[in-house]
């Protein structure tokens, strides 16, 4: 699998930037030109290496995933996640919806390939099989959710984004991804299920908006922002199912 697209299979050897290249033209100047850093986990040891915002670039994929669907996603949520990063007001309906929680996960993805040199297949194969099949989340096993996140640093220093996917145990496992970038934060879960049952969805709180499975209306900002300090120790016991309707 090592030289494999990992969505397709094909040979890759294309180079997918992890944050879209647009987003250091959009950006402010000070904040892309700012010292930034991102964490590597190699030999059980994170070692955090100096980088700028949206520089990143992991080799994973196909010309034809990173140019095809893969772009019309980048293409999808750019209207609107400079605005979501900036924690500006704004309301997306369904189709929205859908392309900014399938955007986490993604990048999830790339980021988990270029930044966990330990554990690079922590997300199943199954999880990248189906995101490129169906373009979006599964309705069944994954379930998501956005915090307006006060974001470490300024315009001279920053944290331009966290990265943390683990592994949850149990009777039915999966794992927890959650992933930063500005003040723009999502908690994605994917769950292993037996058939006929389904994750449940999560509720409402003052700190996070359902954003998957697609509402009618998404508006953001969550009511409350929530503290970095307590983003980075947001945390899941166990995974909520349920049997499915019949």
């Amino acid at each position: 699998m090592g030289n494999e697209c990992v969505f397709c299979g094909e040979k890759a050897g294309s180079r997918e930037h992890v944050f879209p290249k647009w987003l250091r033209k959009e950006a402010p100047k000070d904040f892309v030109d700012a010292d930034g850093s991102r964490g590597i986990v190699s030999d059980g040891k994170l070692v955090t290496v100096p980088e700028r915002f949206a520089t990143a670039q992991v080799k994973c994929v196909c010309g034809t995933c990173n140019n095809g669907w893969m772009s019309r996603l980048e293409s999808g949520v750019k209207p609107f996640l400079l605005d979501l990063m900036r924690g500006d007001p704004l309301t997306l309906g369904r189709q929205e919806q859908t392309l900014l929680a399938t955007w986490p996960l993604k990048t999830v993805m790339m980021l988990q390939k270029a930044s966990n040199r330990d554990y690079p297949d922590q997300i199943p194969q199954v999880d990248h099989a189906h995101l490129y099949r169906h373009g979006k989340l599964s309705m069944r096993r994954m379930v998501a959710r956005a915090f307006h996140v006060i974001p470490p640093g300024d315009d001279h220093s920053h944290t331009w984004g966290d990265l943390e996917v683990r592994d949850i145990r149990g009777r039915h496992h999966g794992y927890l991804a959650k992933i930063r970038t500005g003040a723009f934060a999502v908690q994605i879960v994917s769950a292993k299920l037996p058939p006929h049952h389904e994750i449940a969805r999560f509720g409402l709180m003052a700190t996070a908006i359902p954003l998957w499975p697609a509402r009618e209306r998404f508006d953001w900002p969550a009511p409350a922002p929530l503290p970095h300090e307590q983003w980075t120790r947001l945390s899941l016991q166990r995974l909520p199912y349920k049997k499915r309707s019949a």
